[in-house]
C-alpha cells in the first residue's frame, strides 16, 4: 500500500501544479464542479424522468444524423474509451500509485441522470448549502484542521464522486472533439504519404544520393500522436486542434553537428521556396523558464514542414472555380509534419540517466505530472486522502 506522504511526492509535487487558468481551462476537470451549477445546472436540474438534455446536445453536436440512442451508445463509448487511456496514460507515467485514483467505465447512458446524482452529491457535502473554498496550493495556514482546510469542507468522498462524473463526461466529450477533428482525420488518413514524402524529399541529396545517415531503418523514425497526448498539450498548454502541429513526427539522427548542418541547409535549398522555415527551434537555445518541462540535455533542432500529397478522397471538383480545377489537378492537401534533427551524441545524452530518467522521458514525466494534476486536482483529493484513511487501500 502506497502512504499519503508517498502520494503527495509522487503525484502533487507543488512545481508542477496547475495554474488557475489550467485549473479552469476545461469546464469538466474544474474542482469548482462549475459544469454543475449556472445555466447548465439549472438544465440538469430541472431535466424530469428519462430526459436526458446533456446526451441530447452531445448528440447535436458530435452524431447528427444518428439515432438518438444509437448516438447516445457511441457517447458512452468515447467516455470509457478515454476513461482506458487515462488509465494506461497515466499508470505508464507512475506506476501502482495511480491505481485508487483510476477511472471507472460508465454503463448507464442517460449522462443527465449522472449529473443529476452528481449535483445531489455535491450539495449533500456541505452543511446549509455552504459552498466550498477551492485551494490548488499546498501551504500550510494555522487553521483547526489538517492541511489548514477550512472545518466546512465535509465529505469530500461525496465531492470526489461528483467530479469523478463530471470528469468522465468531460474526457469522452474532448475524445469525439479531437477524433473528429479535421486535423486528427486527414493526419490518420495521410500518415503514411507524408512520413514518405519526407523520407524521400530530405533524406537524399540533389543527386539522389543518400544524404547525411547512412542507416534509413535506425535513423530515421516516424510516429503519431497519441489521443491522450494531444489532450494533455491542450490542457497544460491551452493548444487547440488548430495549433497542434506534431500529429505527424519524424525524427532524423545524423553523426555531428556538422551533417545536421548540413542536413538543414540541404532542408533549407528544397523546400524553404519565399518563406522562412517554419517554426525553426533549437532547443538548447532555449532561456531558463521557457518550458517547465524541458530538460537541457534534449539538444534538438526542430522545422514544420507542409508537404503538399494527394488528398485521400473521393474526387469532387470545385464546380463555380474552373481554374482552380486546372491549376490543382487532383485534389491535393497540406499537413504540418515536425522534423526533429538530432546527432548521435545528442541522443546518447538524452538516454543519460536523471533521477533515474532519461531526458526524453523525464521531459515526458514532468507534462504527464501536469495533466495528473489538472485532471486530479489536489483540492478534491488531497484532503479526500485525509478523511479516507482507506481511499488509497480502495476503500
Amino acid at each position: 500500500m502506497i502512504s499519503f506522504a508517498e502520494v503527495q511526492e509522487k503525484l502533487y509535487r507543488l512545481e508542477f501544479s496547475p495554474t488557475d487558468e489550467q485549473a479552469k481551462r476545461f469546464l469538466a476537470f474544474d474542482p469548482s464542479l462549475r459544469y454543475l451549477k449556472g445555466f447548465q445546472g439549472e438544465i440538469i436540474r430541472n431535466s424530469i424522468g428519462h430526459e436526458d438534455p446533456v446526451s441530447r446536445q452531445m448528440v447535436n453536436t458530435f452524431f447528427p444524423d444518428l439515432e438518438f440512442q444509437e448516438a447516445r451508445q457511441k457517447i458512452i463509448t468515447a467516455i470509457n474509451y478515454g476513461s482506458r487511456k487515462m488509465n494506461e496514460f497515466f499508470h505508464q507515467s507512475f506506476g501502482e500509485a495511480t491505481v485508487p485514483f483510476q477511472l471507472r467505465e460508465m454503463e448507464d447512458t442517460n449522462l443527465t441522470a449522472m449529473l443529476k446524482e452528481a449535483q445531489a452529491r455535491y450539495e449533500e457535502a456541505f452543511p446549509s448549502g455552504s459552498q466550498p473554498m477551492i485551494r490548488r496550493d499546498r501551504t500550510i495556514k494555522p487553521m483547526s484542521t489538517p492541511l489548514g482546510y477550512p472545518s466546512r469542507f465535509h465529505d469530500y468522498q461525496k465531492i470526489a464522486e461528483a467530479f469523478r462524473i463530471v470528469r468522465s463526461i468531460g474526457i469522452g466529450y474532448n475524445m469525439l472533439k479531437i477524433i473528429q477533428s479535421s486535423e486528427f482525420v486527414l493526419h490518420e488518413a495521410h500518415h503514411d504519404q507524408l512520413v514518405e514524402w519526407v523520407r524521400d524529399c530530405l533524406g537524399t541529396s540533389w543527386s539522389g544520393e543518400a544524404f547525411a545517415y547512412e542507416r534509413v531503418g535506425s535513423d530515421f523514425q516516424a510516429r503519431r500522436k497519441e489521443v491522450m497526448s494531444v489532450l494533455s498539450k491542450m490542457a497544460c498548454r491551452g493548444y487547440n486542434m488548430g495549433t497542434i502541429k506534431d500529429l505527424t513526427g519524424v525524427r532524423f539522427v545524423l553523426k555531428n553537428r556538422f551533417r545536421v548542418s548540413e542536413f538543414l541547409r540541404s532542408a533549407t535549398e528544397k523546400v524553404r521556396g519565399a518563406s522562412h522555415m517554419e517554426g525553426f527551434d533549437r532547443t538548447i537555445d532555449r532561456a531558463p523558464g521557457d518550458d517547465q518541462y524541458y530538460d537541457p540535455r534534449f539538444d534538438c533542432d526542430k522545422f514544420i514542414l507542409r508537404p503538399s500529397i494527394p488528398y485521400v478522397s473521393e474526387e469532387k471538383s470545385f464546380s463555380n472555380l474552373p481554374e482552380l480545377n486546372y491549376i490543382i489537378g487532383r485534389k491535393r492537401i497540406r499537413l504540418p509534419v515536425e522534423v526533429q534533427v538530432m546527432t548521435e551524441d545528442a541522443v546518447k545524452r538524452m538516454n543519460e540517466d536523471l533521477e533515474q530518467k532519461p531526458a526524453h522521458e523525464l521531459y515526458k514525466y514532468r507534462k504527464a505530472l501536469a495533466f495528473w494534476q489538472i485532471v486530479n486536482p489536489w483540492s478534491i483529493f488531497g484532503p479526500l486522502m485525509v478523511q479516507n484513511q482507506n481511499f488509497l487501500n480502495g476503500g
